[in-house]
C-alpha cells in the first residue's frame, strides 16, 4: 500500500520506499550530520569526487521557507541557482527542514559552500547548513506520508489540493483523547491515534494521512479534530462519511467531513502557487480573503 519516492542523481536512480512508521533521513555513505560536519573547514575546496559536483543539499531550512527565500540567498552570495527541491507536506503546505539546491557548476557549487556558511546565512532567523549532496542520499517516509517532492524548476502545487479539488481530503474527529492514554508520551499518543485511523480507513482505499494533532492532555466530550485524509477516490471519502460519521470506534465517538482550506492555509497556498489559489477560489473551495497569520484569520470567522 505504500509509495515510493524518487531522487535523481548524477549516477543513478535511487528508489525510496515510503514505509517506516516515522520520518528519517539517511544515506549509505555516512549521515547527514557527518555529511555536513565534514565540510568544515574545507569550504575552500572543490566538490570531492563521487558526488554531484552541481547539487548541495541545505539543512535546518525553517518550515515556513520557500524555494523564492532560499534562491535569494543564493543569488546574493554571486551564486546561479538552476533548481531547488523541496519535500513539502501537503497538508500544511510546510516544507521539510532540507533543500537539494543544484547549481550552474561545481566552482558555484563550492562557493555557495563557502560564502553561505561562513556568513552564517538565515531564513526567519533561522540560520542554515550547506554541504555537497552525497550521491547516494536518499529520503524515507512512513506508509501514507504527507509529503511530495516540490521541484521549483517544474513548480506544481496541484498535486497537493487535487483531493480537495475532487472532494475526498476528509477532516477526521475523534473525542480526545482518542485510543490512547494520557500518562503516554505525547509522542506515543500520537503514533498509536495513526495507527488507529490507518487500520480504521484502509478499507476504503488511502492515498495519504496527516501527522496527528497534538493533544498535551485535553479531553472532550464531542469529536475533535485529530487528523486530515486523503482517500485514493471520492467514492471511498463517500463511503468512509456515510458509514463511519457519528459512530463509535472502539470506545470512542468519531466524525467525518469534508475538508475546507481556511483564510490562513489559502495564504500558504498564495506562498507557493498563486494560480492555485485562484482556481480554488473560481471553484468556490478557498475563501474570498486570506490572512497571513493565523490569529487574523480566527478573528474573521467569528
Amino acid at each position: 500500500m505504500g509509495s515510493s519516492l524518487f531522487l535523481r542523481g548524477s549516477t543513478r536512480i535511487c528508489p525510496v520506499a515510503i514505509a517506516a512508521p516515522h520520518r528519517q533521513f539517511t544515506s549509505a555513505s555516512g549521515s547527514l550530520r557527518n555529511a555536513i560536519s565534514n565540510t568544515e573547514g574545507k569550504y575552500r575546496q572543490t566538490v570531492p569526487k563521487g558526488l554531484d559536483g552541481r547539487k548541495l543539499l541545505a539543512s535546518g531550512i525553517h518550515r515556513r521557507a520557500t524555494p523564492h527565500q532560499i534562491e535569494s540567498l543564493f543569488k546574493d552570495a554571486g551564486v546561479d541557482v538552476t533548481s531547488i527541491t523541496m519535500a513539502v507536506n501537503r497538508f500544511t503546505f510546510g516544507p521539510s527542514t532540507f533543500a537539494i539546491i543544484e547549481v550552474s557548476n561545481e566552482q558555484q557549487a563550492s562557493r555557495a559552500v563557502e560564502e553561505l556558511n561562513t556568513k552564517k546565512v538565515a531564513i526567519n532567523s533561522k540560520p542554515f547548513q550547506v554541504a555537497p549532496l552525497l550521491s547516494d542520499w536518499e529520503i524515507k517516509d512512513r506508509e501514507f506520508s504527507p509529503t511530495f517532492l516540490f521541484e521549483s524548476a517544474n513548480p506544481d502545487f496541484s498535486k497537493a489540493m487535487k483531493p480537495v479539488l475532487e472532494n475526498r481530503r476528509v477532516v477526521f474527529k475523534v473525542k480526545l483523547p482518542g485510543w490512547a492514554p494520557l500518562k503516554q508520551k505525547v509522542s506515543q499518543r500520537n503514533r498509536q491515534n495513526l495507527d488507529h485511523v490507518v487500520r480504521l480507513l484502509s478499507k476504503y482505499g488511502l492515498e495519504a494521512v496527516s501527522d496527528v494533532g497534538t493533544n498535551w492532555g485535553r479531553i472532550s466530550f464531542l469529536p475533535k479534530y485529530l487528523c486530515l485524509v486523503d482517500f485514493s477516490t471520492k467514492e471511498g471519502a463517500e463511503e468512509a462519511i456515510r458509514e463511519l460519521h457519528n459512530t463509535e470506534h472502539e470506545g470512542q465517538k468519531i466524525g467525518l467531513e469534508l475538508s475546507k482550506i481556511s483564510p490562513w492555509k489559502a495564504h500558504l497556498i498564495n506562498q507557493w502557487d498563486p494560480k492555485l489559489l485562484i482556481q480554488l477560489k473560481e471553484s468556490g473551495l478557498a475563501p474570498a480573503k486570506i490572512f497571513p497569520n493565523k490569529i487574523d484569520a480566527k478573528k474573521s470567522e467569528d
